[in-house]
């Protein structure tokens, strides 16, 4: 079948001035000529943070294929998409249908536009709709730049919600968001997302940079290893010779009880050391500053805690920092994460599929606490409403990370 395509130009202006930590946005231009039988789709915004706002575009990219819609895509970190992400990319796996910056629609036509296709734009940051859709009873009223007039449309199940979607006439259905946040666990096909080239570049760039250490070198020994042995147990080792790295996500503040302690990070990363090769260490944390002392006073001056140890202009903004890390940690031989963590799921699924890496270089420190794995993954979710939603109870129930807490 053939689609009228929907053509867009974004002409997008960072006025970027690194020095004070910010980014202007100067306003965006936005030329269209929708199809009258497009239909879109768009999800509701996730409070939780960045990384699990990045996974809910990755789903609904995938479930807009499946349902023979084109997207309309919410800014990330208040910066639009093409800032963070690989825009094209994005555009070339939604084709024959088109991705649209949600919040650059903001001109009198467009406003027009929106209004029937039964949005309601009062400013440039509010979109009002009669509802959203869920298939497990969860309830989202005020999220980000959605406002609702109804409950949301429950649905018994996942296939049923995508069966709806896909079928329906209305011309834009937004997806409640704890709906699009699980559409993520129930399909294998979820769009890759790949990093604005200057971020994958910068990240490329300072993985090369890590410099080698060995063990004599400053390295404090732990007075045992049998957790490290235990860890190393559920990791295989790289058949490649020569130096190997290693990248570490060590997640603490909301999510400190779920992991270990930095004695026993310290074990783990002793015996990866010895036993496996690696002499080139980088470590993306957001951990205290008591901790971060206690690691960097344990390790050589080599190993490289966050991306401030380089000393790049791209690790000064927290969004662009956080995914610089990312980058850094994906092209590493192995990988160690943190349990419950969407940010080390998402560095192993991209190890796998964008750079080739054997699903086995990636452990845990320590089991998931949902599912007993020593992978990061999303494990089986084949839940039904009460246990999913108490699941998203046991999320919601921690302690809100503080704006500069992006991970």
């Amino acid at each position: 079948m053939a689609y009228a395509l929907l053509h867009i130009v974004l002409l997008c202006t960072l006025a970027k001035s690194l020095a004070k930590n910010s980014v202007s946005l100067a306003e965006e231009t936005v030329e269209y000529d929708f199809a009258p039988d497009e239909r879109y789709l768009s999800y509701s915004h996730n409070f939780l943070r960045l990384t699990n706002n990045m996974y809910q575009v990755k789903s609904m990219m995938a479930l807009a294929v499946r349902t023979n819609r084109s997207l309309l895509v919410l800014d990330l970190a208040g910066r639009p998409p093409d800032h963070l992400f690989d825009f094209k990319a994005m555009q070339d796996y939604m084709r024959p249908h088109k991705i649209l910056y949600l919040p650059a629609l903001h001109s009198n036509k467009t406003r027009q536009l929106l209004a029937s296709m039964g949005i309601v734009q009062t400013d440039t940051s509010k979109y009002y709709m009669r509802r959203c859709y869920t298939f497990n009873r969860y309830k989202n009223m005020h999220s980000g730049l959605w406002r609702f007039s109804e409950k949301p449309r429950n649905f018994q199940d996942w296939n049923a919600l995508q069966l709806y979607i896909k079928s329906s006439s209305e011309k834009v259905i937004v997806v409640c968001d704890m709906a699009s946040f699980y559409s993520i666990f129930t399909d294998s096909l979820v769009a890759t997302v790949p990093f604005a080239p200057r971020l994958r570049d910068e990240a490329d760039r300072l993985h090369k940079l890590l410099p080698s250490f060995d063990l004599s070198n400053s390295f404090i020994s732990p007075s045992t290893n049998t957790y490290g042995l235990l860890v190393s147990s559920h990791i295989k080792k790289s058949p490649v010779p020569g130096e190997r790295s290693l990248g570490i996500h060590y997640r603490r503040t909301d999510m400190t009880n779920l992991g270990v302690n930095v004695s026993i990070l310290l074990e783990i990363i002793h015996h990866l050391v010895r036993d496996y090769s690696v002499s080139k260490i980088f470590i993306a944390t957001d951990a205290e500053e008591e901790e971060l002392g206690a690691l960097r006073s344990s390790v050589p001056p080599e190993i490289f805690i966050t991306c401030a140890a380089y000393n790049s202009s791209l690790c000064i903004l927290p969004e662009e920092r956080l995914l610089v890390e990312e980058g850094i940690c994906m092209r590493a031989n192995y990988f160690l994460g943190s349990p419950g963590s969407s940010v080390s799921i998402l560095i192993h699924e991209m190890r796998i599929n964008i750079f080739g890496h054997h699903a086995s270089s990636s452990v845990l420190t320590n089991p998931d606490p949902y599912f007993g794995s020593w992978i990061p993954r999303l494990g089986d979710w084949g839940w039904g409403p009460q246990e999913l939603m108490a699941f998203a109870s046991q999320l919601y129930a921690t302690r809100k990370p503080k704006p500069h807490e992006v991970f």
